[in-house]
């Protein structure tokens, strides 16, 4: 009986002291990083080239990092929140999504929805290249009905 509890004992200390892998080890480094943190938002608001608003506020962010071969290869992140609008005082949801790969392309993208609880909406997507951020598209669907 002591020999047979011995041998059980080996066994399990055994494979709890073994490390198991389903990745072969050619691809150690190779892995994403989830995180989350409150991190500011500001940003001008212009529709048809005309400043319109200003916002600002904090968001709740989740992003997300990877790792190929140990080097950071790129990432992804989304912001979620309410912010004010300095101007009028109108709330805002506000969802943006990040994308960046700046090692590679040296490019890094936002999109940005903002809903206001007066009936304002603004979408606006820009990149960042080369030194400069630069605003691909800037719209304020919805705010149609204000103009009138």
């Amino acid at each position: 009986m002591k020999t047979k509890t011995f041998f059980m004992l080996c066994l399990f200390f055994g494979i709890g002291l073994t490390q198991l892998s389903a990745q072969n080890s050619n691809s150690e480094g190779t892995k994403s990083y989830s995180y989350w943190m409150n991190w500011g938002f500001y940003a001008d608001v212009k529709c048809d080239g005309v400043w319109v608003d200003y916002i600002e506020g904090e968001l709740y962010w989740h992003f997300v990092d990877h790792y190929k071969d140990g080097v950071w290869e790129k990432g992804v992140g989304l912001g979620r929140g309410e912010i004010r609008s300095e101007k009028t005082g109108e709330n805002f949801e506000i969802k943006e999504l990040d994308k960046w790969s700046l090692p590679k392309s040296g490019i890094y993208s936002c999109n940005t929805f903002l809903k206001g609880d007066m009936g304002s909406n603004y979408m606006i997507s820009w990149q960042y290249w080369d030194g400069q951020w630069t605003i691909l598209r800037a719209g304020c669907p919805g705010n149609e009905i204000k103009k009138k």
